[in-house]
């Protein structure tokens, strides 16, 4: 017994475009998260120099407003001159402060 193909069948498919990882990270807003006497800015430990030098980088007085905006969290332990430089470090460089807070349940 032999087999023969008789027809082919197919089907046409669009398939959406990727979008490149950097293109993706840009549109992500940036957090400031304080954790004690540590300071983060995206994930990253910094010092306050650093932060002011990252801020400055991203231009945020020459961005939209909804560009501006950079998060803040901190947690409990966190002194207030901590916090008090982050927000001025933020202020300072064209930012539009949003601060984040836990619920309390």
């Amino acid at each position: 017994m032999a087999t023969t193909l008789v027809k082919v069948k197919s089907i046409t498919a669009d398939l959406p475009t990727g979008e490149k990882q950097s293109d993706a990270a840009v549109d992500k807003t940036p957090i400031v998260n304080l954790r004690g006497s540590k300071i983060f800015f995206s994930d990253k430990e910094v010092s306050i120099d650093n932060l002011n030098a990252r801020l400055a980088a991203l231009k945020l007085s020459e961005q939209t407003p909804d560009k501006r905006v950079i998060m803040l969290e901190s947690t409990k332990m966190t002194s207030y001159e901590s916090y008090f430089q982050a927000l001025a470090a933020i202020s300072s460089n064209g930012g539009v402060v949003a601060i984040v807070e836990e619920e309390e349940s």
